[in-house]
This record gives structure tokens, C-alpha cells and sequence, in this order.
């Protein structure tokens, strides 16, 4: 057993035999000390059952931070890279809440088994391919010399009978209320105006300004998601700044670091400039969530969020809709009162 820094009575279990060595830490709080002792007593991890959720299912209902804890997860991967196994699998916490409590869905989960994998790969190079979440159904069975074998959805008394965890996606600023177009443009029916406009002027935008107005979000390699919300549902983009070609894909990303929140009708009057940023924020008609983080020396690195800017904010810059804004309704104003009757 190996011990747990919690406060309640928890522990991990070390298994040592002929296949190799497997180290489930359950849901235990480890300390660098036990991660020592761990691999003396054990020569090495060739699988290791991590934590590596960072839960906050306590902070929103206690009034604190419901930000993306960085620093915890911080430690979480410096417990994996410090362990150094085989092979990884993100195992303490399956599960989701369920009415009336499932709106806490939204803010206990801050990250995603993709973004797990991606940040181990980064940080670990040579477990690319090597970290493995499992789902009912599947299985990893250890072999000589620290082989492991994954079969999904191959037991024959359980399995997944839907991929539902989109469920759990972080949305701290979205608690209570999930984001609806409340006042959506005329031809919300028809979303190709939406798809036109970002897979072209705005790809075209992030294309050509990534390497000089959008610079932060290259340098730190940011996965931006947009999510365009009409009556009907959400719509959902996004692009990699990490990549060699920046492009505007349609889908969920759930490796997304950049989350930005906008209603349907907001996005159009934007687009037709008869509207301004503060109204649209004022409004509550737009939300952005930012979980940009590094690893360095074992601590989380955080980007200046005033730095770090939106790429809409860039696309439709301020002044411009504000003059346009201003000069609209000082025409407007002018005309009223020319037409109006004398008192």
C-alpha cells in the first residue's frame, strides 16, 4: 500500500510480479517522498494508474475559485513525469452528477482525457502513444518487460453504450445557464452565413495575423474553440495554433485551451456592425474560458490574460465598431428629430 497526504484514510496499491510492476494510485494525494520510496522498492512502473483530474467538486458549492486549478494540475503531471512508467492510464474519477445535480457537470471537471494525453506526450515524449484511457469494456493487460496490451470494448459482462462525456466539458462561466441565443439574427434557420464566415475571412484572418497581431497564441501553442450558440444547439469551430497550418474546423475539440462562448444573433450584429463589444459582453452574451497553461520545473506557467486576447476581439476590432456604431445612431437621432412635431 502506498500512503496518501489527504486528511481521510485513503491508499494506493504498488503490485510487483513476473509480468511487471503496477502502481494504481487511485484517487490518493502523492507526495514526491512515496513516489521515491515507490520506485526504490520497485526498481521502476511499468503502469502507472494515475489521478489526473484536477476536481473542484467542492469549490463552487463553498463559494471558491471554480477558475482552471493550473497549479494542481501542475502537480499531477510532475507525480507522472517523477514516477517515469511505462505506460500511463488516467484512472481515479468516472463519473458524472445527475439531475437535480447535474448542472455541477459543468464545473467539476476541468480537464479532458484528450488534453491529459496531449499534455503527458508533451511533456513525456517517449509515452506518446503509450497513455491509455480506459472506458467499460476495455482492458490492459501487462506482458514481459513492460509490454501491455489495450483491447476496447472486448469484456463480455460490461460496455460503453454511449460516448456521452462532451457532458463534463469545463464551463465554469456557465454554471447555472448554459448559453442561448436570446435575441437570434432573422436567418438563424440558415447557419451557412456562419460556417462562410468563419472557415473564410476569419480562417483567412488567423492565417495571416497568427505570426504578428495573434503571436501570443502561437508561442503558446493555444487550441482555440469556438462555440456559436443558436435556439436550436451549439455550432462548434476550431483551430490549433500548434499546428503547421492554421485552419478552421468544424467540431468539438477537446483538447481545447481557449474557449470562446458567443450567441447567434451577437456574432451578426457584429458581423453587420450594429452592435459594439461592450454591449455584447454587458449583455451576457458572450463568455470566454482560458486554460492556457506550460510546465516548467514542475510548476504550471500562466500566460498574461490581457496578452492572451481573444481572436474575435482582433477580427472585429473596437474602435471601428464603435464609430460605426456612434455614427449610426447619431444619424438615427438626427433624422428623429428633424421629423419630429414642434411642442
Amino acid at each position: 500500500m502506498t500512503p496518501s497526504k489527504c486528511p481521510v484514510p485513503e491508499f494506493g496499491i504498488l503490485v510487483a510480479g513476473p509480468e511487471g510492476t503496477l502502481w494504481n494510485q487511485v484517487d490518493t494525494i502523492v507526495s514526491m517522498e512515496t513516489v521515491k520510496q515507490a520506485r526504490a522498492w520497485a526498481g521502476g512502473v511499468d503502469l502507472l494508474m494515475c489521478g489526473w483530474q484536477p476536481m473542484l467538486e467542492s469549490a463552487y458549492l463553498w463559494n471558491r475559485s471554480i477558475s482552471f486549478p493550473a497549479e494542481e494540475y501542475a502537480r499531477l503531471l510532475s507525480v507522472a513525469r517523477k514516477v517515469d512508467p511505462s505506460a500511463i492510464v488516467p484512472a481515479s474519477c468516472g463519473f458524472r452528477y445527475l439531475a437535480p445535480a447535474e448542472h455541477l457537470n459543468r464545473v467539476v471537471f476541468p480537464v479532458t482525457h484528450e488534453r491529459f494525453v496531449a499534455d503527458v506526450s508533451t511533456l513525456m515524449p517517449h509515452l506518446a502513444g503509450k497513455v491509455h484511457p480506459l472506458f467499460p469494456g476495455d482492458s490492459i493487460t501487462m506482458g514481459a518487460n513492460g509490454t501491455h496490451v489495450v483491447e476496447r470494448q472486448e469484456a463480455n459482462w460490461v460496455r460503453m453504450k454511449v460516448d456521452d462525456r462532451s457532458r463534463l466539458d469545463f464551463m465554469p462561466n456557465q454554471v447555472d445557464r448554459i448559453l442561448r441565443a436570446g435575441d437570434p439574427p432573422d436567418d438563424e434557420s440558415d447557419e451557412s452565413w456562419i460556417r462562410e464566415l468563419l472557415q473564410g475571412p476569419f480562417q483567412e484572418f488567423l492565417q495571416h495575423r497568427a505570426a504578428s497581431t495573434l503571436l501570443p497564441m502561437l508561442e503558446w501553442g493555444v487550441v482555440y474553440q469556438l462555440r456559436i450558440h443558436l435556439q436550436g444547439g451549439t455550432m462548434f469551430f476550431h483551430a490549433d495554433f500548434g499546428s503547421s497550418k492554421i485552419t478552421v474546423e468544424r467540431g468539438r475539440e477537446p483538447r481545447a485551451t481557449y474557449t470562446t462562448d458567443i450567441e447567434a444573433g451577437a456574432l451578426k450584429r457584429l458581423v453587420d456592425g450594429q452592435t459594439t463589444w461592450g454591449a455584447v459582453i454587458l449583455g451576457g452574451e458572450y463568455r470566454v474560458l482560458q486554460t492556457v497553461m506550460s510546465f516548467e520545473e514542475g510548476q504550471a506557467a500562466l500566460p498574461n490574460p490581457e496578452v492572451l486576447g481573444d481572436p474575435l476581439w482582433h477580427f472585429f476590432p473596437h474602435e471601428p465598431l464603435l464609430q460605426r456604431h456612434v455614427d449610426r445612431e447619431v444619424k438615427r437621432w438626427g433624422s428623429t428629430s428633424a421629423d419630429a412635431p414642434s411642442a
